[in-house]
């Protein structure tokens, strides 16, 4: 059976086939040139991210989710640090009942409610509470402090 017997009985051109081929070589060597610009930019920006890269490069010849598909079956992943840090022991804490549920707050000065948080600044985390005013959402006070 010669090739265009072949081409004949699958339903598809010489013209056809070639075009394919031409087009499969260009993705190859698109794809090629866009690994070596994901390694250039990785040395200057190692922990860049996958979209971030995608929007730096913008290649015509791909979308976003395929190019993170792409980068994900090159191996440019990366794979996020866990955060081991321990900030809150909450053994032993005493759960005060909701005082609030019923109670409609139409007033400054109504309502004072209180939270905390941490943040990490050279290794060093400080603990900041803040007192907000439940009507206007507005912090009346705060206190910082490292323990």
């Amino acid at each position: 059976m010669s090739l265009n017997q072949l081409y004949k009985v699958i339903g598809i051109s010489r013209q056809g086939v070639h075009k394919m081929l031409n087009n499969r070589q260009k993705l190859r060597d698109a794809s090629e040139q866009l690994i070596r610009f994901i390694e250039d930019i990785r040395e200057d920006h190692p922990t860049m991210g996958l979209r971030d890269l995608y929007f730096k490069i913008n290649p015509d010849f791909m979308g976003r989710d395929k190019f993170e598909d792409f980068c994900k079956q090159s191996g440019f992943v990366i794979k996020r640090k866990k955060n081991h840090c321990i900030t809150t022991d909450s053994s032993g804490v005493k759960r005060f009942p909701n005082l609030l549920n019923d109670l409609l707050v139409i007033r400054l000065n109504q309502v004072w409610q209180s939270d905390i948080t941490y943040y990490e600044i050279k290794g060093v985390f400080y603990y900041i509470t803040f007192i907000i005013d439940s009507y206007s959402r507005r912090i009346i006070g705060y206190s910082i402090s490292k323990r």
